[in-house]
């Protein structure tokens, strides 16, 4: 995974829990790299999911929880970092729609060796949204907070239903929305 998503995790950690926990959990972790990371390095996945699993239990977190509420954040920072990519998009079901083959496109430019997660839209009737979710990383409940916060961007309300797909760890997943404005 890219530095990026392990800076804006310890970035969400900090602005959530204080400096001191972001401390700790990085002490606790044990981390091959240390927590030193660069936004455009590449690092294993393992390093964030040890963290989240020291934070959840220093709080006393839930970790679906706790990774849909990093999600939910990232969302917000990446459309901030890419406001151009967000603004092609008039909806969050034409930003969904757009994911795979725009907007990964272009950020395949930027990180030519990223490894990105495929989000493919299903069925896209209007109020109801049917999107698929693949990766070779158990992120599916980060996936589930970055949609939610897509459509709070946009300023449209909906509901989810997150189904784990076998192997049921998280990589893969079907996510039922349903748009309620």
């Amino acid at each position: 995974m890219k530095g990026l998503v392990f800076r804006s995790y310890l970035q969400f950690v900090e602005d959530n829990f204080g400096i001191e926990a972001v401390e700790q959990m990085i002490d606790q972790s044990k981390l091959p790299s240390n927590a030193a990371y660069s936004n455009v390095g590449t690092y294993s996945h393992d390093e964030i999911l040890t963290m989240v699993g020291v934070l959840c239990n220093m709080k006393g977190l839930n970790p679906t929880d706790a990774v849909k509420l990093f999600g939910y954040d990232l969302f917000n920072k990446l459309a901030i970092a890419h406001k151009d990519m967000v603004a092609q998009c008039d909806n969050p079901c034409d930003f969904l729609d757009a994911l795979d083959n725009i907007i990964h496109r272009e950020v395949k430019k930027l990180y030519s060796n990223a490894e990105l997660p495929s989000i493919g839209v299903k069925i896209n009737e209007g109020k109801h949204i049917v999107l698929e979710y693949e990766s070779s990383r158990p992120f599916a409940d980060l996936a589930h907070g970055l949609i939610q916060s897509c459509f709070d961007h946009y300023q449209k309300k909906c509901e989810i239903e997150k189904q784990d797909l076998p192997p049921n760890d998280g990589t893969k997943a079907i996510f039922n929305i349903s748009v309620l404005d």
